[in-house]
């Protein structure tokens, strides 16, 4: 009797389920499986049973399962059949940093907000288009800063909020803003003083920081208008002042540090505000004390100084090479002279939690000569160096699961804090298992003032020393680790 057509199916059922072979031919079933594994279509080496792509010999994987094999996929690891690559740096916007917000007055400090998105604290552009006086300046109140330049003054800060397809709101309006008008381009502002960061408490409402960048006893005063009262200091969104930094650094010189003349360094300039923990106080950066104060008392603004050991670092200035880039000597722009070793201050920039341990990190510019890779990482209270090798950090980051953000102004030293090396800003993530992961090849900064951690979502703030020119950022960081 002829045997059926279905006799190989029903060994192969037998075989897997029952694990019986009286009575089938399963040499005839081995031969089958042999020659359909053995084919190739597409002569590419893969046999067809575990080529993605068959009938193509330039792809046979497909991680991601988009469609689009890995030899040509610009996310190798996250979905995007579209390969859409706005900025044509070689990865898709999946796996990439875009724009989300553009055209902003000098974006600083970065945080999440609780119903999703950011707030960005914008310091603004000084007088802005304030009508001309006689001079052809903004009639407004001006300040003449330790570098030699005038500030001028005006309503122009702001805080907004911006959600992760760039819907701006504008959250707080006219907050005071101090900056340079540039030389070499009318009416573009640089170097704001203003909004630096802001803080949403558990209510709901806002905190904002508004920094001064000048002498904390002599500038308020000296401007002469009743609004620069809340400049050094921590408001409400009503404009109330919560806790004045200024006037604690003019009361104490809190870093106990002289100027470059040999004065008193009453320099005051707020950075970044945290809470640590539910029930912890605030804690506020100030730059220019070289400190990091802690609100004591929202109600009746009491402050102590949570850390002001960050250590001086002796550094050899360079030659700047100045003479031929702009035609002077160094000496002659207020620069120490190349070869001199002085004493550089560690300018405290960002701050954060590693949600690991609960411990506080806090990061550092560095002062002139501001040296290449001298910028350190410390935890506080203590001043412990904790992550080095960096250059003038302007803020830090931690994600979620623990990993450090941190972000560079300038790779290039003292010739990218004077603007003569173009975009060499940079973002780099060391992450918990120990790698150092550089995203300079996907990401060009010019100096970029802000870095935050929101979910899954990594938002920077770029140009943010040019009115006009800044920029908020915004990629997904599981797809900057696994593309």
């Amino acid at each position: 009797m002829k045997k059926p057509l279905v006799k190989n199916y029903m060994c192969v059922f037998l075989l897997a389920a029952l694990a019986l072979s009286a009575g089938c031919d399963t040499d005839s079933y081995d031969d089958d499986r042999e020659q359909f594994a053995s084919v190739d279509t597409d002569g590419d080496g893969v046999a067809d049973a575990i080529d993605a792509f068959p009938s193509d010999p330039s792809e046979t994987t497909d991680n991601d399962g988009d469609g689009v094999g890995n030899n040509a996929d610009n996310c190798i690891s996250t979905a995007n059949s579209d390969q859409a690559d706005d900025d044509a740096d070689g990865y898709g916007n999946a796996c990439d940093f875009v724009p989300v917000a553009e055209n902003l007055n000098s974006p600083r400090g970065i945080s999440c907000a609780s119903e999703g998105g950011v707030y960005v604290a914008l310091s603004g552009n000084g007088a802005g288009d304030a009508p001309s006086g006689p001079s052809g300046l903004p009639s407004a109140s001006s300040y003449l800063g330790a570098d030699g330049r005038s500030y001028l003054y005006g309503l122009t800060g702001s805080v907004l909020h911006i959600d992760a397809i760039g819907t701006q709101t504008t959250v707080l309006d006219g907050l005071p803003s101090l900056a340079h008008l540039a030389n070499a381009e009318p009416r573009v502002w640089v170097d704001a003083a203003g909004a630096v960061d802001v803080f949403e408490q558990a209510d709901g409402s806002l905190l904002t920081a508004i920094g001064l960048a000048s002498d904390a006893c002599l500038t308020r005063q000296g401007l002469g208008v009743d609004s620069a009262a809340v400049m050094g200091t921590v408001i409400t969104e009503s404009g109330t002042i919560v806790a004045d930094l200024a006037a604690y650094e003019c009361n104490n010189n809190t870093d106990q540090r002289l100027g470059p003349n040999g004065a008193t360094d009453y320099t005051s300039n707020l950075w970044r505000i945290i809470q640590p923990g539910p029930a912890e106080p605030l804690l506020v950066v100030d730059s220019g004390a070289n400190a990091v104060l802690q609100i004591d008392d929202l109600a009746t603004g009491a402050l102590s100084v949570y850390e002001s050991g960050f250590p001086n670092q002796f550094q050899t200035v360079p030659d700047l090479g100045l003479a031929d880039i702009i035609g002077v000597d160094q000496t002659l722009i207020g620069l120490p002279p190349a070869g001199a070793v002085i004493p550089a201050q560690p300018v405290p920039t960002g701050i954060a939690v590693d949600p690991r341990s609960g411990k506080v990190f806090v990061s550092e510019l560095t002062g002139i000569p501001v040296a290449i890779g001298s910028a350190r990482v410390y935890e506080v209270p203590g001043a412990v160096p904790t992550y080095d090798g960096y250059t003038a950090l302007t803020d830090i980051a931690f994600s979620p699961r623990g990993d450090l953000l941190a972000l560079e102004y300038t790779a290039d030293g003292l010739l990218g804090v004077l603007g003569l090396s173009g975009a060499s800003g940079r973002l780099s993530v060391l992450t918990v298992d120990g790698q150092q992961i550089d995203f300079s090849d996907r990401l060009v900064l010019k100096e970029p003032t802000g870095v935050a951690v929101c979910d899954d979502s990594v938002y920077v703030g770029n140009e943010g020393s040019v009115a006009g020119h800044g920029e908020l950022l915004r990629a997904s960081f599981s797809a900057l680790l696994t593309n």
